[in-house]
């Protein structure tokens, strides 16, 4: 029983993909073998690959990307996002 309570309390305060990922993958990748070939592939992947797996998947219209923070001190990277659509807080910020 102190055991479920711990893990429970552990998988309900995970905060980030990472911390999920490494709960499971004991349990996923019980073969301690099968986990270093994951780990090799991994370590095999270069740049040219990964991009190639972003542009396949990430396209403009599968995804969008919200910046929030200072505009003055983002002005700069801002400036060079094309078709960015800013949008004024009074637009969101709304009594439900």
């Amino acid at each position: 029983a102190k055991f479920k309570t711990m893990l429970k309390s552990d998988i309900l305060s995970m905060e980030e993909p990472g911390e999920i990922a490494s709960l499971i993958n004991p349990w996923v990748y019980k073969d301690y073998e099968k986990r270093r070939l994951v780990l090799g592939e991994l370590d095999a992947m270069d740049l040219a690959t990964v991009n190639k797996a972003v542009k396949k998947y990430f396209t403009p219209d599968s995804y969008k990307l919200i910046i929030a923070g200072d505009p003055v001190a983002l002005a700069g990277q801002l400036g060079k996002i094309q078709g960015l659509r800013k949008i004024e807080l009074s637009e969101i910020e709304r009594d439900q």
